[in-house]
Formats: C-alpha cells, structure tokens, sequence
C-alpha cells in the first residue's frame, strides 16, 4: 500500500481526471460547434425560404444534438463530478501547501512545483465550465435566431400554421451540463467557483498556521 498511495497520487489520478476532462471538453466543443452553425444555416435563409419543412429539418437536427447531450450527461455525469471536485482540492491543496512552503523556506522547486500543479488543476476547472458552458449559450442562440427569422417571415407570408414548430423550440429548456446534478457547469459559475476557491484555500491556510 506504501508503493500504490504514491502512484494513485502522481500518476492514476492526475491522468485520468486530465484524459476525462479532455474528452469532456472536446465534445462540448464539437456540440457547441454543431449548434453554432445550425445558427448560421438560420441566419443566412431567407424568410420566404424559411419554410415548414425547413424548420422540420432544422427541429430534427436540435433534437439529434439535445439527444447526444443526454446521452453525455448521463454517461460523464459522475465523471465529471468527480474529476471537478479532483481538481478543485488539488488546486486549494496545492496553493496553501506552496504560500506555508515559502513562508517556512521550502525549496524553490518545490514551490513552482506546487504552483505548477495548481495552476494545471484551476486551468481544468475554467476549461471545463468554459466549454461546458457554451453548449447552453449555443443552444440560446439558436432559439434566437429561430425567433428572428420567424418573425421576419410573418411579414412575408402567413405563418399561422408553423407556429407551433417554433413554440416547441421555444418551450424546451436549453441543456445544462451538470455533474451529479450537484454542479452545474455553466459560464455564471466561472466567478462563483473562483471566489470558492479562494476562500477554500484562506482557510486551509488558517487551519495549518
């Protein structure tokens, strides 16, 4: 067990958090992408073009992506959950561990070490809630620019007959990432788990001063 702890801590963990995070974060990615140019495809019909069977076609790509997002967040829920609250404590540990270092004449090495580490961990939060984010303001954007267009083409044509392919758009809440349903991985929350960490971090100094 003497041997294991070590290698759990230098290699098994930071690992896999980093390789989970990664694929995380490359799929929000690829989803917000998705959505950001099913944006475009909207901005760039024209209104008298925009017809019911375009908005049908559109309405079933939305439902291909909202379907794939489910599908992540049922599988990367825990994960996700997981490698945050990793990086979280490894970034709080990390810097009080390297502020009482230098305080109480710690190698320099060490301290940039520590520092380093901290730094790479509070970088996988901001990363992960930056993309994780964007998906549910992709999502925004796209309902917008749904409304824009429609309400271009109701002064073109009558459109009585397709509002209720938009009204299903407008009604669904746009996806929101979340980890567990505890952590809720938006852009609002960049602030939020910054201000955390850093009180997380004072305190941690408290207690070993």
């Amino acid at each position: 067990m003497a041997i294991l702890k070590p290698v759990l801590d230098e290699i098994f963990f930071p690992i896999f958090a980093t390789l989970t995070g990664l694929l995380y974060i490359t799929i929000c990615h690829r989803s917000s992408q998705a959505l950001k140019k099913l944006t475009a495809e909207i901005e760039t019909v024209q209104p008298a073009e925009f017809t019911l069977s375009t908005q049908k076609s559109l309405m079933r790509r939305v439902l291909v992506t909202e379907d794939f997002l489910n599908t992540c967040q049922k599988t990367f829920s825990v994960p996700s959950f997981l490698c945050f609250l990793a990086h979280f404590i490894w970034c709080s540990g990390f810097w009080s561990i390297a502020v009482t270092g230098f305080n109480s004449n710690m190698p320099m090495f060490v301290i940039y070490r520590l520092s380093f580490a901290a730094l790479v961990s509070y970088s996988g939060l901001m990363t992960c809630l930056w993309f994780a984010g964007g998906v549910t303001l992709a999502m925004d954007d796209v309902k917008r620019a749904y409304s824009r267009k429609t309400q271009e083409r109701f002064l073109v044509v009558p459109i009585e007959d397709e509002l209720c392919v938009g009204r299903c758009l407008f009604e669904r809440q746009s996806p929101v990432l979340s980890g567990c349903e505890v952590l809720h991985f938006t852009r609002n929350s960049i602030l939020v788990v910054t201000g955390t960490l850093l009180t997380y971090t004072m305190l941690l100094l408290n207690i070993q001063s």
